[in-house]
This record gives structure tokens, C-alpha cells and sequence, in this order.
């Protein structure tokens, strides 16, 4: 049978068309979250921005550390609020900022070291604990 030639045109082009590029590809939406209690909007996030680069590179909180990037070690580790509708409560969990994408973060609640406690601020009843 072969090819129909309407559809031959259609292959070639699609063959010769090039991939969209991703690179300076950002979302077109403010994300809200709220970090250590605090509410902020992101405007265009970079897809590609994980929360560990965000935590770090643009909040400035350098206590979630970044080593193995691969989600082994934990010390990335913070805790993520998110609003289940189907218990109808917030649900907390501890999540690896460097596997976590940012734009997946839209409307949690994320705690990181810093909003537990620190000298400056006052350390929690457990970090008291600990440091003993």
C-alpha cells in the first residue's frame, strides 16, 4: 500500500521540525507557599528549581544542606504541609528538598531547621533536648 501522500508531507515536516527548547523555559503562575511561617509568592518559577536550590540560592536558609543530591543522606530533609481534601486536614511530612521540584510546592507550608529554632530566635523545646 504505502505511503498516502498526504501523510508523506506530514512525516517529513514533523522529521524536520526541531524540539522546543527547555532552557529558559519558566511557568507562567505565582506559587504561594509559606516557608517557616512566613507567606511568599514566587512569581514564573523555574521548572527546572528543585526546593533544596530555592531553600538555599534564593531564600538564603543554608541550614537544609545539600550533599548527596540523590535523596540517601536526608540532610536536605524538611517538612511539607499540604491540605488533604479527602481527610479535609493538613497532613505533614518530611520530604528531600533536593528531589522535590519547586513548582510541585504551590500552596504547602514548609518548615526547614530555621523555623524550628535557632540561637538567635530561640531554639525549640527539642533542639534544648538535643544540645543538652
Amino acid at each position: 500500500m504505502g505511503n498516502a501522500p498526504c501523510f508523506q508531507g506530514a512525516a517529513r515536516s514533523i522529521k524536520d521540525a526541531e524540539a522546543p527548547s527547555v532552557m529558559n523555559t519558566t511557568i507562567d503562575h505565582v506559587l504561594n507557599i509559606t516557608l517557616n511561617g512566613e507567606a511568599i509568592q514566587i512569581p514564573r518559577p523555574d521548572p527546572r528549581m528543585t526546593l533544596l536550590e530555592y531553600l538555599r540560592d534564593v531564600a538564603g536558609l543554608t541550614g537544609t544542606k545539600r550533599s548527596c543530591l540523590q535523596g540517601g543522606c536526608g540532610a536536605c530533609l524538611v517538612v511539607v504541609e499540604r491540605y488533604d481534601w479527602s481527610l479535609r486536614k493538613w497532613v505533614a511530612k518530611g520530604v528531600n528538598a533536593c528531589l522535590k521540584p519547586l513548582a510541585t510546592c504551590d500552596g504547602m507550608i514548609i518548615t526547614t531547621v530555621e523555623g524550628v529554632g535557632t540561637e538567635r530566635k530561640g531554639c525549640h523545646p527539642i533542639q534544648e533536648r538535643i544540645a543538652g
